[in-house]
């Protein structure tokens, strides 16, 4: 399962799942040909892989699939103390995925970037979130993307990462149909690789 991250205005996202049989053979083939051949198509910049949390392999081993994801960026926060050590390299990825009609698109963006962000930088293993409208990509309609840098992933993964002061956007946010997120979380998986050019 990997997560290519450029560090320009885009992101390609996609997840995937070996088999059991030949994950170490899948592994070397990724890091070693499939990464190297795209770090030679102009537009890459680098690439990151990452591993799924044990609770997330265990529920996938029961599922096959394949998503993949292109994002343009609309919003970037980091932690200023933490812009130093390199947040994009962070440990971990934490990772959010909204469908959101489009007339609610707006309300949404204004609650991402006025209340949920502010929220996440008073969390101490955040490190930088950068979020994404998707262009286009499978299988699920999402139109958002959210990742998450950080140094330890524990916090976040509570149930209502981010949202536990009280405020008028997520009471009023939450009860809305559409308002669910798929939220995933992995660890950093080998090292970055970039681009040639």
């Amino acid at each position: 399962m990997k997560t290519r991250i450029a560090e320009g205005s885009s992101a390609l996202f996609s997840e995937m799942i070996p088999d059991l049989s030949y994950e170490s053979e899948f592994n070397d083939w990724y890091d070693h040909e499939h990464i190297p051949l795209r770090m030679g198509v102009p537009g890459f910049l680098s690439a990151q892989r990452y591993l799924p949390s044990e609770r997330s392999i265990r529920m996938l081993r029961s599922v096959t699939g394949f998503t993949r994801y292109i994002g343009e960026q609309i919003g970037t926060h980091a932690r200023e103390s933490s812009a130093k050590a390199g947040p994009i390299d962070a440990p971990y990825l934490y990772v959010d995925f909204f469908s959101i009609p489009l007339e609610r698109q707006p309300e949404f963006n204004n609650w991402y970037e006025k209340d949920y962000t502010p929220a996440l930088r008073e969390r101490k293993d955040w490190m930088m979130a950068r979020h994404f409208r998707i262009i286009e990509g499978e299988p699920e309609n999402y139109t958002h993307l959210s990742l998450h840098y950080l140094a330890d992933p524990r916090d976040l993964a509570s149930p209502e990462p981010g949202w536990a002061r009280a405020s008028y956007w997520p009471g009023h946010l939450a009860q809305e149909s559409w308002f669910k997120a798929r939220r995933l979380v992995f660890a950093k998986h080998g090292v970055r690789q970039g681009s040639a050019g």
